[in-house]
């Protein structure tokens, strides 16, 4: 922060032309001829100014020309030569000394190329500049709705201590950039990664979209013109057309606040339309074309962020659209702080870091549209995790109810049949005869009882969780000949219902998986309350299993980790084959 307020300040400083160079008025002229580049020129006709104008290039061929006479002193010259630095043009342009072409940038042509933030430093030739007085001639074009200097003063002295000064300047801009550039980068991979381990929600990819492209447009136009000097045509027309489709993601996220009225509706619509005329630029291109579309981008953008606020104020975002309301905050900022550029830029000179305004407003963008992202994962988390316990109520009252089911009706039935049967092979039958119809149903019986146990075990609800664990523990310990280490404290703190269910499903699923899978002859069981949870550690000395491949370890993974999620926990395994398994369970006590 102190260093960009030290660069504001800095910039701010007034910057003129050297004490010891003497410039004339200058002239300047729309159109476009040749012939007015010659030092003999006569431009006594063009309209006059003491500082550099900037010229209203609102009609083809949107160029224009700037004639000024400057005087060099007779008596030194630098070491390094004479150099004339002009600050910014906008917004490509052809420099001349006495009729001689000594500098440009950009292309003056149909198929333009802007260079709109690189100041303008160009030597002048000792075998060009004449004694007395010397002529410069400055042909500039726009795609903007003026041309020409930005900076109102003018720069002549020695070529090495401008371009020190030139290049301090880049750096800081390409630095800003850059920042600006990673936060683009790190939002999009954002929006990615939740789009892929969350619910696959379509704002995640509008939001990757729309930030792909936008850092698209920085490496093109900062990386790629300034530093690899990609400035061709059909780079420039990549980045317009890039550019000119920039708020179709933006008003495609607002839209999802409510989609439904009629507002939304319209933002559909007008993305659509920024669609279709990225495109029309990509295939038609040219200056002409791009003057034609150009107030009719900005009167949709206008049309789209009014269409926001009314969505923000009907819908009452605070409630029914999470993360809607920064989307309105950070266009509100950008719009702000991108016209305060734009007014700013007709007085201060060149020397501010051309675009901190601009590139503090996409940050502001940046930042809050990726707080709206999170606030929309946030709250689709939130909603999957009440889907979630609704989900693992409902089964438990499924359960319940078979529960009740097999033990008071099923159980009872066979019971019966047991018992009839009994009494006629008393009567009837001979010997052992039909003994094994009876133990056949007293197994069955007691399979049943088991499974109505195991679906709702009555020593959870009369007992407690730690009953019920030890006692599912020692059962199966003795059916399976381990040694068990149990450590199941009691009093437990008071759980949710769900949560004391949770705990025993998933220490269920575990230790039945142990029994299936691990071969193990040791077994441990804990249950641990912390500050601000409770953890459950189930460990074995079995065969283990590679945690990188968590589907064929045989614990049943999936359900252990969607049951955590549900309750907002974490699930751990720790495991190496053939050293064991562990497996750690964490929930939160609300």
């Amino acid at each position: 922060m102190l260093m960009c307020f030290a660069a504001v300040v800095i910039g701010a400083l007034p910057v003129r032309a050297s004490a010891e160079v003497r410039v004339d008025s200058w002239r300047s002229r729309v159109g476009d001829n040749p012939a007015w580049a010659a030092s003999d020129f006569d431009d006594s006709a063009w309209t006059g100014a003491d500082t550099l104008p900037l010229l209203k290039l609102d009609a083809p061929p949107f160029r224009g020309w700037i004639r000024g006479r400057f005087y060099l002193p007779t008596d030194q010259t630098p070491s390094s030569g004479w150099a004339v630095n002009f600050g910014c043009i906008h917004t490509a342009d052809e420099i001349y000394l006495n009729g001689v072409q000594i500098g440009g940038e950009g292309r003056i042509d149909r198929d333009f190329v802007d260079v709109f933030h690189l100041e303008r430093l160009y030597p002048l030739p000792d075998d060009t500049l004449r004694p007395g007085v010397n002529t410069l001639a400055i042909r500039v074009q726009s795609s903007l709705l003026r041309g020409g200097l930005i900076d109102p003063a003018i720069q002549f002295g020695a070529f090495e201590d401008l371009r020190q000064g030139v290049e301090a300047r880049l750096r800081f801009r390409l630095w800003m950039e850059g920042f600006v550039l990673g936060l683009l980068v790190v939002v999009a991979l954002m929006a990615a990664l939740f789009y892929f381990i969350g619910p696959r929600q379509r704002e995640y990819l509008l939001v990757a979209w729309l930030f792909a492209m936008l850092a698209l447009i920085y490496v093109l136009e900062s990386v790629g013109f300034h530093v690899f000097g990609w400035r061709t045509p059909f780079v420039q027309r990549a980045i317009v057309a890039l550019f000119l489709q920039l708020p179709a993601p933006i008003f495609l996220f607002g839209g999802l606040a409510s989609p439904r009225i009629r507002p939304v509706r319209w933002l559909r619509f007008l993305a659509g339309l920024f669609v279709v005329l990225s495109t029309a630029y990509l295939i038609i291109g040219g200056l002409t074309f791009a003057r034609r579309i150009e107030p009719v981008w900005l009167g949709l953008n206008v049309i789209g962020v009014l269409l926001l606020f009314k969505i923000a104020w009907d819908v009452r975002v605070w409630r029914r659209a999470p993360g809607l309301s920064f989307v309105v905050a950070g266009v509100a900022w950008f719009t702000v702080l991108a016209l305060a550029d734009g007014a700013v830029s007709n007085r201060i000179a060149s020397r501010l870091p051309f675009g901190l305004l601009l590139n503090t407003g996409i940050a502001g963008l940046v930042a809050a549209l990726a707080a709206a992202l999170v606030a929309r994962f946030n709250h689709a988390v939130a909603q999957m995790q009440v889907l979630s316990r609704q989900l693992v109520a409902t089964q438990e009252a499924e359960r319940k109810r078979l529960a009740a089911e097999l033990h008071n009706g099923v159980a009872p039935t066979l019971a019966t049949v047991k018992l009839d049967l009994q009494l006629l092979l008393r009567d009837y039958a001979q010997d052992d005869e039909g003994r094994p119809m009876v133990e056949a149903l007293s197994q069955s019986i007691e399979e049943i009882r088991t499974l109505s146990h195991e679906l709702r075990p009555a020593v959870v609800d009369q007992l407690g969780l730690a009953a019920a664990l030890r006692g599912l523990a020692e059962r199966l310990a003795r059916q399976h000949q381990w040694s068990l280490d149990l450590d199941l404290p009691s009093p437990l703190p008071v759980l949710p219902p769900e949560a004391t269910v949770s705990l025993y499903r998933m220490a269920q699923e575990a230790l039945y998986n142990i029994v299936h899978h691990a071969n193990a002859r040791s077994v441990a069981l804990g249950l641990r309350p912390l500050r601000d949870g409770v953890e459950l550690r189930v460990a074995d000395n079995g065969q283990g299993c590679d945690p990188e491949t968590p589907g064929r370890s045989g614990i049943g993974w999936l359900t252990l980790h969607e049951r955590t999620a549900a309750l907002g926990g974490t699930c751990r395994m720790v495991s190496r084959p053939g050293h064991g398994l562990e497996l750690v369970l964490w929930i939160p006590i609300p």
